[in-house]
């Protein structure tokens, strides 16, 4: 007899008599709930009752009975046990989705919450949007009383306007621009032109032309000018070395034989104390070559012939040399290009021979030198062989590109300071530009200046003209510069006002083909246009001179110069003559047109809502006379100005920072809007603070506009005369 099992899901009930169990299992629950518990008691009951009815065979069938149902107990246990894990992952998966949902509902409540604050947020600004549309609804209700009150006001200045007139000449814009000329207490008098007698008594030196064979013998005068640098004798053990200048180094170096010649003399000149004077010249000619020799007085050591960087001239502001390279660099263009094999150089107790060798380390040509003692020689000289006669041209032509004391470049100077001289020649006649003695190329020339010749005693700073190693042509933004530098360098005032003087025949404003032709004038405008930044000359100028103003026409300028006045540069007011518009005010930047009736209206009109508009004008400074304002008009089209003023709507026109009206354009006056051509002409009025782009005039503008605005918020009566000349004009 098989023992009865009883778990907490099942019950069991034996009934001897019949001989049979029967079962009765309780509900079962929907599968998607059902617990691990549940499921395991199903599990255990369904296994008792295989036991129960095992043991019913066994008894009744025997042994075989008994096996078979073991086997079926066997595959049923494991079918459920497979269900049972199956419904394991299934509870899992469950978990899983619910614990998703989870997240998916506490963020659709946090959003729900985002949503009630912004709909609080919202019909709280509905609140305030709702009293502010009922304000404006008032005010609007408010600002005009009736349809009747507005047509009275538009009849009114309907009849105003047709019998209203200017209230000013039209055809006569004002003449704006005077000022009382200042008095200064430190004026100087304009002092009497008198040219220089420096080297007056030097003479019409004589070069002598190259001979067609190539000779050529020359020695410049001796001179007190003349300061011969001097050396003692320098000990030194004789030795031959390579340089590390190779032979195609020379091609990087652009010099032409100008250029060539001019460092072999610079030399020569600073030895003599910036001259040429005494420096002598033999050029021999040999079996279809020359041979070069130039001689001087002075006397230096070896290193100065050998080192580059070598050179006492750095700090010498008088010195034509600056960097110990330029002979050094023109002897390697010699060698290699002018057909030279040897180049010496000789002073005192040595001598140098320099060439250009193969050495051990390379199969290129290096600079060589091979320095040697010999008998003392008082001076130097420098030698060497050339096939180039182009050469001997150009060392030639050099010897008046520095300063000697017969150049006729530095005789007779109209103007010689410490600083700087200069000498005044024909209008078509060519000079030179000199720095510290030695003549420059000037716009690729070396005579390019037009109608003068200037030489600086000293080089300039480097910020004003920076002289580089290979010291390239100059130009005329280079002539400002120096016009500026000397300006304000400290050159004594009545010096100052001599050179005024002196450039006196560049003063006068010429016809506009002859403006600025000359390059006396270009340095004279760039003195003067730097005054305006070191304001401390004042010159008394002559009755009946006035300085050019850009807003003097040629018929006012024309008118001046038929009576007597001698109309100069704008800049010279600057150091203290009077401008035109000074005594005689701005001449009008337009020819006027007188408007036809419709137009005269226009103006009318603008007139009239300028002055309703008053209150917030004088709020913005405006005067009275400013409110009131006069309105001209002209034609772009066929003004005498039209290059300047094609594309101009309006112009004001403001004397000393009061507005005095402004001009309107013809065309834009019968096109543009009632709106437009107000807010044009508020625009107008406020350039008396400055002109378009400035900080004071966008200030200015802002602040008007924000007081007109308020102006028509706050008065009904303003607002009800404006709509009524929007709607006069646009009736027009």
């Amino acid at each position: 007899m098989i023992n009865s099992i009883i778990l907490p899901s099942t019950r069991i009930i034996n009934n001897n008599t019949a001989g049979k169990k029967t079962k009765v299992t309780e509900k079962k629950h929907n599968t998607k709930t059902t617990d691990n518990s549940k499921i395991a008691g199903a599990v255990l009951a369904t296994a008792l009752a295989a036991a129960t009815i095992t043991g019913i065979a066994v008894s009744h069938n025997g042994k075989l009975a008994r096996n078979n149902l073991a086997k079926k107990y066997k595959k049923n246990y494991k079918d459920l046990s497979e269900l049972y894990s199956a419904s394991q992952k299934k509870v899992e998966q469950l978990k899983k989705e619910n614990t998703k949902k989870e997240n998916t509902l506490s963020n659709l409540l946090e959003h729900h919450y985002e949503l009630i604050h912004e709909n609080d947020d919202l019909a709280e600004e509905n609140q305030i949007l709702t009293k502010e549309y009922e304000k404006l609804e008032n005010f609007i209700k408010n600002s005009i009383d009736s349809k009747n009150l507005f047509n009275e006001v538009y009849k009114n200045l309907k009849n105003k306007i047709a019998k209203a007139d200017y209230g000013y000449d039209i055809s006569k814009p004002p003449i704006v621009g005077k000022r009382e000329i200042p008095n200064y207490s430190n004026y100087i008098e304009l002092p009497k032109p008198i040219g220089k007698k420096n080297r007056a008594n030097s003479l019409d030196l004589q070069i002598p032309e190259i001979g067609s064979d190539g000779r050529f013998n020359f020695e410049l005068p001796v001179s007190n000018e003349m300061k011969i640098e001097k050396v003692k004798l320098f000990d030194f053990q004789p030795e031959t070395k390579s340089t590390n200048v190779i032979e195609s180094y020379a091609e990087s170096v652009k010099w032409s034989s100008d250029k060539i010649a001019r460092d072999l003399l610079q030399n020569f000149y600073d030895g003599h104390g910036q001259t040429l004077d005494g420096v002598k010249f033999l050029f021999t000619p040999q079996n279809g070559r020359y041979k070069v020799r130039i001689e001087g007085k002075s006397t230096y050591s070896p290193d100065k012939a050998i080192y580059i960087g070598e050179s006492t001239k750095r700090n010498n502001l008088k010195a034509a040399g600056n960097y110990g390279e330029g002979l050094k660099m023109a002897v390697l263009k010699i060698l290699k290009d002018y057909g030279a094999k040897n180049f010496t150089i000789a002073s005192n107790n040595w001598k140098l021979d320099y060439s250009l060798q193969k050495t051990n380390l390379s199969n290129k040509r290096v600079l060589t030198y091979s320095l040697n003692q010999v008998d003392k020689y008082i001076g130097n000289f420098i030698e060497f062989e050339t096939s180039d006669k182009n050469l001997l041209q150009s060392l030639r032509k050099t010897i008046n590109r520095f300063y000697h004391s017969n150049n006729k470049d530095f005789k007779n100077p109209d103007f010689e300071n410490e600083h700087f001289g200069l000498k005044l020649l024909k209008t078509k006649e060519k000079g030179g530009l000199y720095i510290a003695g030695q003549k420059f190329e000037y716009e690729n020339s070396f005579d390019g200046l037009r109608g003068i010749s200037i030489f600086l005693k000293q080089k300039p700073p480097t910020n004003v003209i920076d002289i580089s190693r290979d010291r390239m042509s100059l130009c005329c933004s280079d002539l400002k510069k120096l016009g500026q530098y000397y300006s304000s360098c400290g050159m004594p005032l009545n010096e100052q006002a001599k050179l005024l003087n002196v450039l006196r025949p560049y003063w006068q404003l010429k016809d506009e083909n002859m403006f600025k032709i000359i390059d006396a004038e270009e340095f004279l405008i760039a003195f003067l246009e730097n005054k305006a930044k070191y304001p401390d000359l004042h010159i008394k100028f002559p009755e009946k001179y006035l300085a050019y103003c850009d807003t003097a026409d040629e018929d006012l300028v024309e008118s001046l110069q038929s009576k007597g006045y001698i109309i100069c540069h704008m800049e010279f007011s600057n150091i203290g003559m009077p401008k035109i518009s000074d005594l005689f005010g701005d001449s009008s930047a337009h020819n006027v047109i007188i408007p036809n009736e419709i137009q005269k209206k226009k103006i009318l009109i603008l007139k009239e809502a300028i002055n309703k508009l008053s209150t917030s004008l004088r709020c913005a400074s405006f005067k009275p006379d400013e409110i009131n304002t006069k309105i001209y008009m002209f034609d772009a089209e066929k003004d005498k100005y039209k290059r300047f003023f094609s594309n101009v709507n309006a112009e004001a026109i403001v004397d000393n920072h009061v507005s005095k009206g402004f001009w309107i354009e013809k065309n834009y006056l019968d096109k543009t809007s009632f709106p437009d051509a107000l807010e044009t002409a508020i625009h107008e009025l406020c350039h008396k603070a400055g002109g378009d782009g400035s900080e004071a005039f966008s200030y200015k503008l802002t602040d008007t506009n924000s007081y007109v605005i308020e102006q028509l918020l706050a008065e009904p009566d303003t607002r009800t005369e404006i709509l009524s000349l929007l709607k006069l004009w646009n009736s027009l």
